[in-house]
């Protein structure tokens, strides 16, 4: 939910996010609406909350 709520996601976005998506301040989106490849930035307490997870 965090993830929604911290960055421009889209739901469908969120849910194809794989764990080698996520790298240290960022997330790289693969499968867009537009099928390019974005990376969004990730807030420190996101961060946090990942590794916590």
């Amino acid at each position: 939910m965090l993830v929604m709520l911290d960055t421009p996601v889209r739901i469908n976005e969120l849910i194809n996010i794989e764990l080698q998506d996520v790298k240290e301040n960022e997330i790289v989106i693969r499968e867009t609406k537009t099928y390019f490849e974005r990376i969004v930035p990730m807030s420190r307490k996101l961060k946090e909350q990942l590794e916590i997870y």
